[in-house]
């Protein structure tokens, strides 16, 4: 689910043995709030694509003009699919709700 590596280079206060002793919820909140990067509690679209961008699964197009569309196209589809409320942003709420959707997270 989430790369320990990954998650300590957002949350430099956290030991890589601090990380790997979290429940998945804990780690669910931690990136959640380590790509929250005007701490609203809710992810735009701006936000929820550098979070994409971290995702090593990700088969990216290597020029960047297609991978600037494929990274729209994910960030279209994932706020279409998971904000509820319509606001253009992703709550902590929505998240938590959408990962529960999503088979093994």
């Amino acid at each position: 689910m989430f790369c320990c590596s990954h998650l300590k280079e957002h949350v430099q206060e956290l030991t890589e043995e601090q990380i790997s002793q979290m429940s998945p919820e804990e780690l669910e909140w931690h990136f959640f709030k380590s790509h929250d990067s005007d701490k609203n509690m809710k992810l735009d679209g701006l936000e929820i694509m550098a979070a994409i961008e971290h995702r090593s699964e990700y088969n990216y197009p290597p020029d960047d003009d297609e991978r600037l569309e494929y990274h729209t196209g994910l960030v279209d589809k994932i706020l279409s699919e998971d904000d509820t409320n319509n606001d253009g942003m992703i709550s902590y709420i929505e998240y938590v709700v959408s990962r529960r959707r999503v088979p093994g997270t």
